[in-house]
């Protein structure tokens, strides 16, 4: 059943949020590339929030100098590691919800290609285009679990929006990588209020459907083009 067929939502104009079937992932995905182009509300700031956490995740690899030994190497591997977003409902799995998230093997993937880019000779990043994560094991579902992640906290309030204004009771959940924190320079906690998803047993969280788009493609500037093109 759809969130709003268990939550018995009439929808109007203002409900502009993707309505996910809960007890099965929905095949699409978040676009980071939209953050950019569509920010309002609660996710202004968003593509900015995600460049400055690749940045500083590209100094420590710079710093590292590509030695996979150096504490800054082992720093950036460390913020990289993202959990799923399960509460989306968004992904690949076919049963179920519960995908596979972002771990640090794919954590170590990404720091790799970090790596190449600085090789490259890229200074810092502007737009999510320029970071040139996307490769073998790192495709559009690992991309939206780990824009997911980066602005969850938005969602969650996004989401309480929601649930507000349709009077849906919302219980409080504690997520221990809920926010990375850019001034202390780690991921911290966040105690977070959202609608319990029946099918799973969990918190639900639909998110706003002009960020979700088919997995059929992945917008994608690779480095010396003009223009995004889809892979």
């Amino acid at each position: 059943m759809k969130f709003s067929e268990i939550f018995s939502i009439e929808r109007t104009p203002r409900d502009d949020w993707f309505d996910p079937i809960l007890s099965v992932e929905t095949r699409l995905f978040l676009d980071p590339f939209l953050l950019y182009d569509r920010e309002r509300g609660h996710f202004v700031g968003s593509h900015t929030e995600v460049i400055n956490f690749f940045n500083t995740a590209f100094h420590f690899a710079a710093r590292s100098g590509g030695s996979t030994t150096t504490a800054s190497w082992h720093r950036a591997v460390n913020m990289l590691v993202f959990p799923e977003v399960e509460e989306l409902c968004l992904g690949y799995t076919r049963l179920g919800t519960k995908g596979a998230g972002s771990g640090r093997e794919l954590s170590k993937l990404v720091v790799e290609a970090l790596w190449e880019a600085i090789q490259a000779g890229v200074k810092q990043f502007t737009h999510f285009e320029e970071i040139c994560i996307l490769r073998e094991g790192i495709g559009a579902d690992r991309i939206s679990d780990i824009t997911a992640a980066l602005i969850w906290r938005r969602l969650a309030l996004y989401t309480a929006e929601v649930c507000a204004q349709h009077v849906i009771l919302t219980h409080q959940t504690r997520y221990r990588r809920g926010w990375y924190n850019p001034d202390e320079g780690r991921w911290t906690s966040l105690i977070l209020h959202l609608p319990q998803n029946p099918p799973a047993a969990r918190p639900a969280c639909p998110p706003g459907d002009a960020a979700c788009v088919p997995f059929h493609g992945f917008r994608y500037r690779r480095p010396g083009r003009p223009a995004p093109e889809w892979l």
